[in-house]
């Protein structure tokens, strides 16, 4: 299961318009709030202000006017403040910033007999405004405040609210890839336990249908050979059906073993020793080969299961090794600990390696990459199946630079299979 590339495109095309929704959502909630706070000292003042607007400012009294606007410049935080008379038209108007109103301007959302609070963006001098008015008795008080800061604030609270949901998503988009490629992983192994099991049942059968002929066969080639003149023009040809018998009783051994489901005699063997014993049968091998063993074993380390299966296990990885190197090269083979108590070995070779578009079929039975005759297919599912058996794990890497590794793991003496 792999998540298809479209279907990806559209997650992150999506994943950005709702990152970008959320960060607009966002700004406008940002505004309304700091906007609301601006606006929040002069409402609550409303009442003194009617009552100043009313009492202390009267027409011709510019100086107390003066000293009224420069007292809600502080007060209020406002760029600049203007008194209105009842057409909304500016009297007088005090600045702390270039921003400013002059008399004779008209407030235009002003209308006469206002009596609530009126409050609206705009531009001015090409920089961003609130305007709030308040009325009083003989017109009204026009407050503006500067909100270009706000904006700045609000522009990068957008930006840390955009990123910070699109790197969730993309948090998001990396688990979701990372546990579809894990249950990608777990159906291929599920997929290849099941068919091996069919297969197996399927060997089994055939294996002890052909067992007893092919005995025969063994037998009674031998027996003519016995009794022939080596010179005899016969004996050749009897031996190579005794060879060819003997190949194809191995070929059943495999089968029978490929479809047995019994795990052996589970037992704390030293899995160096084990590993060592095997390599001695292939040396011979891999000398004529040109192949040199290079030895990386731990001492002293016990693994839980059958021997005589594991020493399979090294003997089919070793021998594919020194097949996959033909002009020679070196054969490592090392052994560790693991965490949890479990143990490793590991089949490294320097030779041609495997082909990308086959890599994920080299464990199905009668699967191989060898000429006709030279491979039955057999190895490398026998080694799967029997990691199996010992709820143990291989895995196959290839190196950039080239050659193949296998990794065996297998349960310590304190994790023993059972």
């Amino acid at each position: 299961m792999r998540l298809d590339r479209k279907l990806l495109i559209l997650f992150v095309v999506v994943l950005l318009f709702f990152a970008r929704l959320i960060s607009v959502s966002s700004r406008r909630a940002v505004h309304s709030v700091l906007i609301t706070n601006l606006e929040a000292a002069a409402r609550a003042q409303e009442a003194d202000v009617v009552r100043s607007m009313a009492v202390g400012i009267r027409k011709g009294n510019e100086a107390l006017l003066s000293a009224y606007l420069r007292g809600c410049l502080g007060g209020f935080g406002a760029s600049y403040a203007a008194a209105l008379d009842e057409d909304g038209v500016v009297r007088f108007a005090e600045s702390v910033s270039t921003l400013s109103k002059s008399p004779g301007d008209r407030f235009e959302a002003w209308k006469k007999g206002l009596s609530h609070p009126l409050s609206g963006e705009s531009v001015r001098d090409g920089r961003p405004v609130l305007e709030l008015a308040l009325p009083g008795a003989r017109g009204g008080l026009l407050l503006g405040f500067d909100l270009s800061e706000i904006l700045i604030t609000e522009r990068q609270i957008a930006v840390k609210i955009f990123l910070f949901t699109g790197a969730a998503g993309g948090l998001t988009l990396a688990l979701l890839m990372l546990l579809m490629r894990d249950l990608a992983r777990r159906e291929e192994k599920l997929r290849q336990t099941e068919k091996l099991s069919a297969l197996g049942r399927l060997a089994a059968g055939i294996a002890h249908e052909i067992n007893n002929p092919l005995g025969s066969i063994l037998g009674f080639a031998q027996a003519a050979a016995a009794r022939l003149d080596p010179s005899d023009a016969l004996t050749p040809a009897l031996r190579g059906i005794e060879e060819e018998a003997l190949r194809c009783r191995n070929l059943v051994q495999n089968l029978l073993t490929f479809s047995r489901q019994s795990a052996g005699a589970f037992e704390e063997f030293d899995l160096a020793r084990a590993v060592e014993g095997t390599l001695s049968m292939i040396e011979s091998q891999a000398r004529v080969q040109g192949v040199a063993i290079v030895r990386e074993l731990k001492d002293g380390l016990l693994a839980a299961g059958d021997r005589g299966q594991i020493q399979q296990v090294v003997m089919n990885l070793c021998t594919n090794a020194v097949d996959a190197m033909p002009q020679g090269g070196r054969l490592t083979i090392r052994s560790g600990a693991l965490k949890g108590g479990r143990v490793f070995f590991e089949v490294a070779d320097e030779g041609t390696g495997v082909a990308g578009n086959i890599r994920n079929k080299i464990f199905d039975p009668f699967f191989t990459t060898k000429d006709v005759g030279k491979g039955t297919g057999l190895g490398l599912s026998l080694v799967h199946e029997i990691m199996v058996r010992h709820k143990g794990t291989v895995e196959a890497s290839f190196p950039s630079e080239g050659g193949s590794l296998f990794r065996v793991t297998l349960p310590g003496p304190l994790r023993r299979a059972k």
